[in-house]
């Protein structure tokens, strides 16, 4: 029996420091869209604010803040497609997207909204034409990427603020894209990732497979980080040519990455983000009030940070 205690104590031990100690953040919870994904957050700079979600080829909303955050109503509702990104292009240019190709434009903030039809630039096959999942931008050019079922995906390109398109068909769910200052771009997916030059409108595949590469960003011209859903954040210093792992945590599952004030936010499952200072790359862990996923992160004019969740939930905190 003493044996038997003494074993039952080791395994205690070894379980209890594999656990990642998760610093607990206070924060604001506002119930925005109850049992509902909330995919899509973005802020420009004058205090409005606007978030989208839904449930897949269901429904789908907009929700705009004119207050910085603290209050939220809905814009715009789709009986049957939900929205997986809403992005500012400037102070009063805005894009949402969502499932089968759905996109929308708003020029007014996210006050009213206008679709998109996109004519002849889209896949000929209507099995073909998945759910548009995010957005970059620098300067007019524009990086739209998105993807189904791990296997159907395509990416657009626009030079000019999103009012024409040129497009690619892969066999790849797309889910990130990213931009930096000179208009190179990098996407990401389920086991794809590329790079699109800033001359050129169409991606050129890599050499990186084993994960799902769901989110990219830029911290400077040749520094790109990407997330996996494995628990790992990835980092390449020449613009996504080569890759290394800067951190992976055993606790997380990565849905999005963000770049704000120089450190690097990953969001996770499971109420968790992961905070990375980007000169020495070390990396903690916060702990949200929540159980969720976080999905995406933004900061408001105030410099307040945002996150929404899996259940519809916005979260906010100094």
């Amino acid at each position: 029996m003493k044996h038997r205690w003494c074993f039952f104590v080791v395994l205690l031990l070894l379980f209890s420091c594999s656990k990642e100690d998760a610093l607990q953040q206070d924060a604001t919870i506002n119930t925005v869209f109850p049992g509902q994904w909330l995919c899509g957050l973005d802020f420009n700079t004058q205090g409005t604010g606007l978030a989208c979600g839904g449930l897949p080829d269901q429904q789908g909303k907009i929700f705009r803040s004119v207050d910085n955050g603290k209050t939220w109503q809905a814009v715009l509702t789709h009986s049957s497609k939900c929205f997986y990104f809403v992005r500012f292009i400037n102070d009063t240019l805005v894009y949402a997207g969502g499932d089968y190709v759905e996109l929308w434009r708003s020029t007014n903030a996210g006050e009213s909204w206008k679709y998109i039809d996109l004519g002849s630039n889209v896949p000929t096959n209507e099995f073909d034409r998945p759910a548009f999942r995010d957005m970059a931008f620098m300067g007019g050019r524009l990086v739209m990427v998105g993807g189904d079922y791990g296997k159907k995906g395509v990416c657009y390109v626009s030079n000019d603020n999103g009012y024409t398109w040129k497009f690619t068909q892969m066999d790849h769910q797309l889910s990130g894209a990213a931009l930096n200052s000179i208009g190179s771009a990098f996407i990401s997916g389920w086991g794809y990732a590329a790079t699109i030059e800033f001359n050129s409108d169409y991606p050129e595949q890599i050499d990186l497979r084993g994960d799902f590469y769901t989110s990219a960003v830029f911290s400077d011209e040749n520094t790109v980080w990407m997330t996996g859903y494995s628990g790992s954040v990835y980092r390449s210093d020449n613009r996504g040519a080569d890759w290394n792992e800067a951190f992976h945590s055993g606790s997380c599952k990565f849905n999005s990455i963000t770049s704000v004030n120089g450190l690097l936010y990953a969001t996770s499952d499971d109420g968790l983000i992961a905070v990375g200072k980007i000169p020495d790359n070390t990396w903690s862990l916060l702990q949200l009030p929540v159980k969720e996923r976080i999905l995406r992160l933004s900061q408001n004019h105030d410099g307040r940070l945002f996150a929404t969740t899996s259940d519809g939930k916005i979260i906010s905190w100094l």
